[in-house]
């Protein structure tokens, strides 16, 4: 699994692309720093996505500037992936 958020850091919105391997599924997240879940992204299949996060929780209302994680998280038996972001409004 290949996971990548670019431009980090951002002010509008990031776009975070990953591709899974034949098998695998998982769902994208993103965690604030204390590891509560910001927003969750629909389980995806095999091969690449790409997803843009506009700095906004699920009901739509725009985060603080800060530092928040994406992550992968795949089907049982397989490591989770991701990575840092730094949001600045």
């Amino acid at each position: 699994m290949l996971v990548d958020a670019r431009p980090n850091p951002f002010s509008r919105e990031t776009v975070i692309d990953w591709s899974l391997p034949p098998g695998h599924r998982a769902d994208l997240v993103i965690l604030d720093v204390s590891g509560r879940q910001i927003r969750r992204f629909p389980l995806s299949e095999a091969g690449p996505h790409s997803v843009r996060w506009d700095g906004a929780d699920e009901q739509g209302r725009p985060l603080q500037s800060g530092i928040y994680y994406y992550r992968l998280d795949p089907n049982p038996g397989s490591k989770p992936q991701g990575g840092k972001l730094l949001y600045l409004r």
